[in-house]
């Protein structure tokens, strides 16, 4: 086991169709070592959606960084993004970003990571941030304290928030990573929340928005944009494609 990293950059992906295998090539070969290189982050894992559930976008890169808040991750990496573009390696046509958000480490008890080749993903409502603000009431609440306590299986875990200074305040995402198949994932988290992605509100990148990691504010109404009703948690399983290191 290895300590959680101090942050997290969440990138949930759907790439064109036509476009998908210039998009794994991308990644693994140009925008991974790019990112490494070049001290924004320390380690990137990208892996794709097998579990049940809704699922508007197949693809989740986690990139893991030591900054100490939002505001100095995005100090260092918005400059050196904008040079990587400007030398065209940035590539919005295949990128397929759905959503992103830079994350800051929940110190919980029994937090590790394995990288090991299942992980599960359970997230707050990420449409409403404000429903529970507090990353360890949401954890009692979503039922996850207790799938940690019944199956042992499941203690390589970590939790993550939106920075409470930034925009992502009140979305929370834990990390289950086990050794176990897809089906003993499923069947060990059929209890928490709904099956599947959280749903998002529309997102911009840092490109065409200011640096803050967590894409446009929810516009007024019920902020569902046709999306599924409301959910305290949602569920999602993922095979690991690669990782990298720096």
């Amino acid at each position: 086991m290895r300590p959680v990293a101090s942050t997290l950059f969440v990138v949930i992906c759907e790439p064109p169709p036509e476009h998908e295998a210039a998009f794994n090539q991308w990644y693994d070969e140009v925008h991974g070592p790019d990112a490494l290189e070049n001290g924004s982050f320390h380690k990137m894992r990208r892996y794709r959606a097998v579990g049940p559930g809704y699922c508007p976008a197949h693809y989740m890169n986690l990139w893991d960084g030591d900054y100490a808040s939002e505001a100095e991750a995005w100090a260092y990496i918005h400059p050196r993004a904008e040079e990587l573009k400007a030398r065209g390696r940035v590539t919005d046509g295949i990128s397929g970003v759905v959503w992103a958000t830079m994350m800051l480490a929940v110190p919980t008890e029994g937090d590790a990571r394995a990288d090991t080749a299942t992980l599960t993903t359970v997230q707050s409502d990420w449409r409403f941030p404000d429903a529970v603000t507090d990353p360890r009431v949401w954890l009692t609440q979503s039922g996850l304290d207790d799938v940690i306590a019944r199956d042992g299986r499941f203690a390589s875990h970590s939790c993550f928030t939106g920075d409470p200074d930034g925009k992502g305040g009140g979305r929370h995402l834990a990390l289950f990573e086990t050794d176990g198949t897809v089906d003993d994932a499923v069947r060990a988290f059929a209890a928490v929340g709904e099956p599947g992605i959280s749903p998002t509100p529309p997102y911009q990148t840092i490109f065409v928005s200011p640096p803050g990691g967590a894409g446009g504010d929810v516009p007024e109404g019920d902020g569902l944009h046709g999306g599924p009703p409301q959910a305290a948690a949602w569920t999602m399983h993922w095979e690991l494609i690669t990782a990298q290191s720096a």
